[in-house]
């Protein structure tokens, strides 16, 4: 994980410091092996600063998987839900979105 933050930062040059930040949670959801529900509160903030079009799906995906996640806690009934994998997957897409944003911007400073 220090790898891709140095990487970012290295790519991006913080030109846009927000963004940086927000590709780095991104990276972290993307490929960290385990997952906390508390994780997806955490870049909701930068995401809500950039307005980026995922940060509706991913608000919604994230909003129903953490409904799901703690209504199951009441009907004592543990199940993993779709909408975590539909969570992830925007995160993905979102990522791979940024990521060409980011080389769009460093060609057009060439």
């Amino acid at each position: 994980m220090l790898f891709v933050i140095v990487f970012i930062a290295f790519k991006t040059r913080f030109q846009n410091i927000m963004r940086s930040t927000l590709m780095v949670f991104l990276s972290f959801y993307v490929f960290t092996p385990g997952f906390g529900i508390q994780y997806l509160i955490w870049l909701l903030p930068f995401a809500a600063i950039l307005q980026d079009k995922y940060f509706k799906y991913y608000s919604i995906f994230g909003s129903l998987s953490a409904f799901c996640y703690y209504y199951s806690w009441s009907i004592k009934y543990t199940s993993s839900t779709i909408f975590g994998l539909f969570t992830w997957i925007t995160c993905i897409v979102w990522l791979i979105d940024n990521w060409k944003k980011t080389i769009t911007v460093e060609n057009n400073i060439k």
